[in-house]
């Protein structure tokens, strides 16, 4: 809608490739790397917002261990389960989307489709469902 107002003539499907073109990138720009600019750095700012809030929660909330590398290494893994579910693996779509390398292409999709996959194991194969499978299947 934003091409209609603008002199940024939009097409779709130019006959090589199934994706946005026309004026020179502007309307790639405008119809995709503007919108998942706007999402990628609200992403980012809710990402960092929650990581800080789970930090003081931890330090107001911390007893005296002795095993301090383990606590942090909980924290990034909690921050990457976290940033897998707002979705990090857009960042190289956009990368992708304006570099126009096939290599990030298919770091991109490979990376996205196995993203549903990511989330089971990091939340749903969490200690207690791996005791239970391991109790009932040995």
């Amino acid at each position: 809608m934003i091409c209609h107002f603008t002199s940024v003539p939009l097409e779709y499907a130019d006959g090589n490739t199934c994706w946005i073109s026309g004026g020179q990138g502007l309307a790639n720009l405008f119809s995709f790397g503007l919108p998942v600019s706007v999402c990628l750095i609200i992403n980012v700012v809710f990402f960092v917002a929650t990581v800080v809030s789970l930090y003081k929660a931890r330090q107001t909330s911390r007893e005296l261990k002795s095993n301090v590398s383990a606590d942090d290494w909980e924290q990034v893994t909690i921050s990457a389960k976290i940033s897998s579910i707002i979705g990090f693996t857009w960042t190289l779509g956009y990368v992708a989307g304006f570099t126009n390398v096939v290599a990030v292409w298919w770091i991109f999709i490979i990376i996205n489709s196995i993203q549903g996959v990511f989330i089971f194991l990091t939340f749903g194969m969490n200690r207690r469902i791996r005791s239970l499978l391991q109790d009932k299947f040995g």
